[in-house]
């Protein structure tokens, strides 16, 4: 495990305290703790997996964003709102997207629908992909796939390069957000969706959330640090959009999560009852109007930057 004393955002030394502690439950089943610094407010793990040991906490095959399997409904329902949100995703872009004949990366693709869809709508589409069981899922697909950034000829550069849900994985976010930066054209977008630590149903389920997420998640963003971090990149804020039905689906991961944390303190395991799909729509109907309402962050958020 590795530890961080110097603020990844800020700069600052010892500023880091404990914010919580919550369990893996989806691999691991081991506990890892969230800091945040009393400077920047960024929340980080901390400790974390060093660079070469995390890729054993990804090997699941409930990892839905490696994987095209309908096993369960929850597979079905990611399945549907991926699809959804994909053709939504796409036209926010092309409100803020200018360039005739654009190029697109995109940064962390997985299976490769969006990179698939993007090429369909007239985008010179392309993916990068680190994880060999999905980037062979988006080859068979036909999508044009890379292993690595570094992968891509020096000259090449986009308009549009996009991270859905991506950013929070990243342990050198500065790091790659400058390369990402440098291959982007002039006025170009990069486009960030990630989970909001501040959101109602973050706030609700604490330890239980599920977009926690750790170890996998080593950054935990709200808007004034995601802002902050792109600024210095040179990045200027453009436009932020809702992911809605991440309320929902992560109140219902929740609410496992919950009954499986419950459970290890259970001589006999009890099994989850209907009550909690109940309570995960209730939270995520919370959490979207105090979202609409503007009291706290979606669930998740995407955010539009344009290179300065």
């Amino acid at each position: 495990m590795t530890e961080i004393d110097t603020c990844p955002l800020c700069g600052q030394t010892g500023t880091h305290k404990p914010h919580l502690s919550a369990r893996d439950t989806l691999v691991s089943k081991e506990s890892f703790s969230i800091t945040q610094c009393s400077n920047c407010d960024l929340l980080i793990t901390n400790p974390r997996p060093k660079v070469e040991e995390a890729a054993k906490y990804y090997q699941s095959t409930a990892y839905v964003s490696h994987t095209d399997a309908r096993r369960s409904m929850q597979d079905v329902l990611y399945a549907w709102i991926k699809g959804l949100m994909t053709r939504r995703k796409l036209h926010w872009i092309k409100n803020h997207q200018y360039a005739q004949n654009p190029r697109l990366l995109d940064y962390g693709c997985g299976t490769g629908d969006f990179v698939l869809y993007a090429g369909k709508q007239g985008f010179h589409a392309s993916g990068i992909e680190p994880n060999a069981d999905a980037r062979k899922l988006a080859l068979n697909k036909g999508v044009d796939v890379y292993s690595a950034l570094e992968r891509l000829d020096n000259e090449t550069s986009f308009d549009v390069i996009t991270l859905w849900h991506v950013l929070e994985h990243v342990p050198n976010v500065q790091e790659v957000l400058q390369q990402l930066h440098e291959k982007l054209n002039a006025n170009g977008l990069l486009v960030l969706a990630v989970p909001m630590a501040t959101s109602y149903d973050a706030i609700h389920y604490k330890s239980d959330w599920a977009a926690w997420d750790l170890p996998r998640h080593l950054f935990h963003f709200t808007p004034k640090t995601l802002h902050a971090l792109a600024k210095q990149v040179k990045l200027e804020h453009v436009a932020t959009y809702p992911l809605p039905f991440d309320a929902w689906y992560i109140s219902l991961l929740s609410e496992q999560q919950k009954h499986q944390n419950a459970n290890v303190q259970r001589e006999k395991p009890s099994k989850p009852g209907p009550l909690r799909l109940l309570s995960a729509a209730r939270t995520a109907m919370v959490s979207n109007y105090r979202a609409r309402r503007k009291k706290s962050p979606w669930s998740s958020q995407a955010f539009i930057y344009r290179k300065k």
